[in-house]
């Protein structure tokens, strides 16, 4: 029989192989066939893994998770006296505490306060129920009879004792590997908030629930979105370009112009479709203009409202992501060889180019600067002057305290907010870059040490980041106040299949409305709590979500480049241009536009 080290690593194994196949999965490229022989293993392995995880029992699971914690300790101790120095570091963590403590206040009060609300209205619905009692005594006028309080509350608790039995399917969803109920408070009840200061996190996010609509309609995974009020914009690896109408609930366009993945989309702003009404030669009047980019070597512009493509920039590169500068009008391209490069929306003409990476894979722009991140591993911060764009920092020379490792990987997206630099890779926490000091935290955004960390976006003070559970393979979205980066809230549902991007905007409604693509386009509104409807969605509380990060991903993230199985085609043709110099090299081509 195996001994538990030996389990422990076969489920460590597992994990590996899982998260390698979620990776695989979203590769802009055709698979081979011995990539998709590995993807289909993929729920044999999750199997494999929930049985190995059943044998070990939760306690032992949760065992394990704090012997990993214990592992990580020793990296964390190497900065306790630098920590312990920094007053502005202890003031801010002491922030953190207050607020995550009044969080859990908030919600036993709300917890307290709804039960007794609960007792009441239950006591009186069943005062109307029960018919009064005459009295066969005296005048014949009666005495009406209602039950009595230990009565009533009897029959409260057999009710109440009712609703909270467990169901076979929540039984067996509590007794799943890897689900410790101490760790997940789920608010699912509508409450006053009486009881904590207006406006701070615990008030707002303690009673927050959110509404669902799924879109269907792409045919593959799909990799891009925006959104602006109730126009919400796509693209995937179906090539295709799609507009949908939230007021409707339906598809309003599809552009198929393009003949290659999809990597980025935009919806212009009123203010900015109006002046380059002033600009752009033959646009209809009144046209909401929307940009797209693609690895077929182009970027397009749209008329969303005559449902037409008015200008094709060709590019002569695969561009993996784009950026745009409103008020002037240039797009910030990133490209699949590794080019950073600035078009005129206005004439199409190309401003500036250079070579900045081995390959771009994401963009943000943030007023006049541009945010670049790579598949080395680099971060760059740019600075638009004139028609080009000049480097401000690159991220080559991380500050690191004494005994902490920065594994070096794939930037997959990137943000920012307040002169810091939030960004995910195939590790489980977000990465938080101070680029004018050079200094590097992390955030928590998983509860295990697997995970993949696909999206951030920062808008209206918050920080939202997705992430996958490699156990279950669902991915769920996390809610951080800014500045402060204070967690709040998780939002997820049953069966949510893989996110790989998020947008932000707000709904007609003026609350917050989150976007996710991937597997599927969903829509999730923050209700306002007198519209809610009784099948909303609960968030989630995760009490280790609002604790410190680890100071480094251990071999969680250092692992994640090191099976060349399931890199990109930029990085396998990087090594066989490397490894064998008779060889022909592999070039990626553009359709012609």
């Amino acid at each position: 029989m195996a001994s538990e080290s030996d389990t422990y690593s076969f489920i460590r194994k597992l994990r590996k192989k899982l998260r390698q196949i979620e990776r695989l999965e979203t590769v802009n490229r055709v698979l081979t066939d011995e990539e998709k022989l590995k993807v289909s293993r993929k729920e044999d392995l999750r199997n494999t893994l929930h049985e190995k995880l059943s044998e070990l029992g939760d306690e032992s699971f949760e065992e394990n998770n704090f012997s990993f914690e214990t592992q990580q300790s020793s990296f964390e101790s190497a900065a306790v006296d630098d920590l312990l120095n920094n007053s502005e570091e202890q003031t801010r963590l002491k922030d953190c505490s207050e607020e995550v403590k009044e969080f859990e206040m908030k919600r036993k009060a709300n917890e307290d306060e709804e039960e007794e609300s609960e007792n009441e209205e239950t006591v009186s619905r069943l005062d109307e129920r029960i018919p009064p009692k005459v009295s066969k005594t005296g005048d014949g006028a009666g005495d009406n009879k209602v039950p009595s309080p230990s009565t009533a509350k009897a029959e409260l608790l057999t009710l109440k004792q009712r609703k909270e039995s467990p169901s076979p399917k929540q039984a067996s969803e509590t007794s799943k590997p890897g689900k410790t109920n101490s760790q997940t408070t789920k608010f699912s009840k509508s409450t006053s908030q009486s009881s904590s200061k207006p406006g701070s996190p615990a008030s707002i996010w303690a009673t927050a629930k959110f509404s669902v609509h799924v879109f269907e309609g792409h045919n593959d995974l799909i990799g891009a979105v925006d959104c602006l009020g109730d126009t919400i914009i796509s693209g995937g690896r179906d090539t295709m370009v799609k507009i949908w109408n939230m007021e409707n609930k339906e598809e309003q366009h599809s552009f198929g112009g393009h003949t290659g993945t999809v990597t980025s989309v935009k919806l212009l702003d009123s203010i900015e479709n109006r002046r380059l009404e002033n600009v752009v030669d033959d646009l209809p009047e009144g046209c909401q203009l929307a940009l797209s980019s693609s690895l077929d070597c182009s970027i397009k512009l749209w008329c969303i409202s005559s449902a037409t493509m008015v200008r094709s920039m060709y590019t002569y590169n695969p561009v993996t992501c784009m950026g745009y500068f409103p008020g002037v009008g240039y797009i910030v391209s990133g490209s699949d060889g590794g080019k950073v490069e600035l078009w005129d929306i206005e004439s199409g003409n190309n401003l500036f180019s250079t070579l900045a990476h081995d390959s771009v894979t994401c963009i943000w722009v943030d007023g006049s600067h541009a945010f670049t991140g790579a598949e080395e591993g680099i971060i760059k911060v740019w600075e638009l002057r004139e028609k080009s764009l000049v480097t401000l920092y690159s991220s080559e020379n991380i500050e690191l305290a004494p005994s902490r490792k920065l594994s070096v990987e794939p930037v997959k997206c990137l943000t920012s907010f307040n002169q810091k630099i939030y960004y995910g890779n195939d590790g489980q926490n977000i990465k938080v870059l101070s680029w004018k000091a050079g200094k590097l935290t992390k955030l928590k955004n998983h509860t295990s040490d697997f995970g993949l960390t696909d999206s951030v976006a920062v808008k209206d003070g918050l920080l939202i980041s997705t992430g996958l559970d490699v156990d279950s393979g669902n991915s769920f979205v996390n809610v951080r106040v800014l500045p402060e980066e204070i967690y709040v809230a998780t939002v997820t549902d049953e069966d949510v299949g893989r996110i790989v991007k998020i947008a932000i905007s707000k709904n007609s409604e003026g609350t917050l409305r989150l976007v996710t693509v991937g597997s599927e386009l969903i829509v999730w509104d923050l209700e306002r709590q007198k519209n809610r409807n009784p099948e909303s969605i609960s968030i989630e509380f995760i009490s280790s979500l609002s604790t410190k990060a680890c100071d480094t991903d251990q071999d969680s993230d250092s692992d994640v480049s090191s099976d060349e199985d399931y890199g990109s085609i930029r990085t396998q043709r990087r090594r066989s241009s490397t490894n064998s110099t008779k060889q022909n090299p592999s070039w990626s081509w553009c359709s012609v536009i």
